[in-house]
């Protein structure tokens, strides 16, 4: 079996980051800019690697842990049927608890904003 490199990378937290192909640019020391496509990540990779890249933003990664514990079964019925599982949201500023806050997808909005500013 073949060996698996990972590398966690953190980039430079603009809001256009979370697009992969602006997220690469971001990890290679560049402005953050959204590729034309083809060519996809998973295929081409990193400019002058030519390895395909798996990459994702922290959001995506954090629910690898619980679906690899509990499976895609479980995962699949979070939220509603066109969007599936949990969204993070950061709180901060004038808030009474500032902090990072999960909302199942599909959950009313007036339950979510009474949740910010008061994270659990």
């Amino acid at each position: 079996m073949r060996t698996l490199d990972i590398k966690i990378c953190e980039g430079a937290g603009a809001y256009i980051c979370v697009e992969e192909s602006a997220l690469m640019d971001s990890i290679e020391g560049k402005r953050g800019e959204a590729r034309f496509k083809p060519p996809y990540p998973p295929s081409k990779g990193f400019v002058g690697q030519g390895r395909p890249t798996l990459i994702n933003n922290v959001e995506t990664l954090m629910n690898i842990p619980a679906i690899l514990l509990n499976g895609a079964r479980w995962f699949s019925q979070i939220g509603t049927d066109k969007s599936k599982g949990t969204k993070v949201f950061s709180v901060s500023g004038d808030v009474d608890r500032p902090g990072v806050c999960e909302f199942v997808n599909g959950q009313p909005a007036r339950r979510g904003r009474r949740g910010l500013g008061a994270c659990p």
